[in-house]
């Protein structure tokens, strides 16, 4: 590997590293833990009819927020995985985005921060697959 290619290799560990910390902050680190009020939806695209049939403008701009949000966090991912993986089958890359999505809500529902909902998989995947 020449000089060059090192640099870029390096730069793109870096990005990636700051990603990472980025989505450790969002998702874990900015939140507080209410374990009496945990929320867990394991019914798909519940919360996403909810927020469609949400007349508040304060629930429309959250739930805008909330799906465009879950979707955009994993877009990254989606990207950095054939990068850094010798592995370039699509199923594989598309296991860990769920995993890592399955994850997140399950600590979040674990920690009792945020909700851990069915619907953010979903959501995580369609950015991380894209």
């Amino acid at each position: 590997m020449n000089k060059r290619d090192r640099i870029k290799t390096i730069f793109l560990y870096g990005v990636f590293i700051c990603y990472i910390l980025l989505l450790i902050k969002i998702l874990f680190l900015s939140r507080v833990s209410h374990l009496e009020h945990r929320s867990i939806n394991i019914i798909p695209f519940y919360s996403i009819i909810e927020y469609i049939h949400g007349s508040s403008p304060n629930i429309k701009a959250f739930a805008f927020g909330n799906v465009v949000g879950n979707i955009v966090i994993f877009i990254p991912l989606g990207t950095y995985l054939p990068l850094f993986k010798n592995d370039k089958r699509l199923i594989a890359n598309w296991l860990v985005i769920f995993i890592v999505s399955l994850f997140v809500e399950i600590i979040q529902g674990l920690l009792g921060i945020g909700a851990s909902d069915i619907d953010d998989i979903i959501l995580n995947c369609s950015g991380g697959f894209s």
